[in-house]
């Protein structure tokens, strides 16, 4: 193309002119030779909506500048995508599915949510039907591990009065510690950590013959004495239930809450205030005294009742240290415990626990769960009974 064509070519439209001069694909010419008018008016429109320098180009620009008819530049098959995935995930041996997981119909899950919600109605229906007569009564329970806690109730449970055992004229016997550790069916437990101003003052086994215990119960007695004042006393209960049986206590409701203290096995406790007294002759009621407890069940299935005074500071924080601490007696510990256990009758109750009602849950027994009272209901003073 010489210059005077393209003068000429120019003069036909001046308008175009400065246009002409902007546009360029390669950067050093302008149009080719054999452009008519309208291919230089699309080349510009095509140059306002692609930018050769940025490089967008339209569709196919560079199929259509090189060999349109050569196979390597033409539009590859339809599915070359999943046929490629599928030699990619075959030569690497990964797991791919084949085919897309199937969508439930909309029929299919309506039938799903309506099995669900009649087997959810059906369990509901059976667990009220199971509860219901403890919720109307205001009966729940609070677990200290598998076989103990406390058993909540709103009044005083109603008991048949055993027929009283007469008691025998033998004296209680001393024995040497390992001697009683023979006799038990658990290790002794003894705590670190009870208040230094509270001694050992005593231990005692007792032979349960009532049939919720595996073998003797252990009470140890830890007193705190002042000349002129009555003594206080730190009991540790200690004993195994026999077989599946649970032993629960029973208490008034919204006297005892669960306690968390570890985060491990057997992390929660029960903390008991207060306990059954006798008052004027009538039925017992609960009294909210200074009296409190803990009830723990340890790895191994062994049951600790932990009473002290709160009036002098044994509150749930220290019952709480006092279970924490609790240790197994070997034989290094033997000698600086204590050299005998006095062996009580099976009639007698240690005093910090002669109130007591338990409730025993025994599977194999036919007659069902009962209530027991350990020790007799004495009257305590207190101004507080609910």
């Amino acid at each position: 193309m010489s210059m005077s064509e393209f003068e000429r070519q120019n003069s036909d439209d001046d308008d175009n002119v400065e246009t002409h001069a902007r546009f360029s694909l390669t950067g050093d010419t302008l149009f080719p030779v054999d452009f008519s008018a309208e291919d230089v008016v699309f080349a510009l429109e095509l140059d306002e909506m692609f930018s050769a320098v940025q490089e967008e180009v339209p569709p196919f620009f560079v199929q259509t500048l090189l060999e349109a008819e050569d196979p390597q530049f033409q539009e590859v098959e339809r599915g070359f995508e999943l046929k490629t995935r599928a030699q990619v995930f075959r030569r690497l041996r990964l797991k791919h599915r084949l085919f897309p997981k199937p969508r439930l119909s909309l029929r299919t899950q309506s039938r799903s949510l309506l099995a669900f919600m009649t087997s959810f109605f059906v369990v509901f229906l059976v667990t009220v039907l199971l509860t219901a007569p403890s919720f109307a009564a205001g009966i729940q329970y609070l677990w200290a591990g598998s076989h103990a806690g406390v058993f909540l109730v709103q009044k005083y449970p109603a008991m048949s009065t055993p027929t009283p055992t007469p008691a025998t004229a033998t004296q209680p016997k001393l024995i040497r510690l390992m001697d009683a550790q023979r006799l038990l069916h658990f290790p002794l437990y003894f705590s670190l950590s009870v208040p230094a101003r509270y001694k050992l003052s005593n231990i005692y086994m007792y032979q349960n013959n009532q049939g919720w215990s595996d073998g003797p119960i252990i009470v140890e007695n830890y007193t705190y004495a002042l000349p002129g004042e009555a003594p206080r006393h730190i009991a540790i209960c200690e004993f195994k239930p026999l077989g599946q049986v649970n032993v629960m206590q029973v208490v008034q409701n919204g006297a005892a809450q669960q306690i968390q203290i570890s985060s491990g096995e057997s992390s929660y406790a029960i903390y008991v205030r207060g306990q059954w007294a006798q008052r004027e002759g009538a039925t017992p009621a609960w009294a909210y005294n200074d009296r409190s407890e803990f009830i723990y069940e340890a790895p191994g299935g062994i049951v600790f009742w932990v009473v002290g005074d709160k009036s002098d500071g044994i509150n749930e924080n220290v019952l709480s240290s006092i279970v924490k601490s609790i240790y197994t007696l070997d034989n290094s510990h033997a000698n600086t415990i204590l050299e005998n256990l006095l062996i009580q009758d099976s009639n007698d109750t240690p005093d910090m626990f002669e109130n007591t009602v338990l409730y025993v849950q025994d599977p194999n027994n036919l007659s069902g769960s009962s209530f027991l009272l350990v020790g007799r209901v004495s009257e305590v003073q207190n101004n507080h009974v609910h």
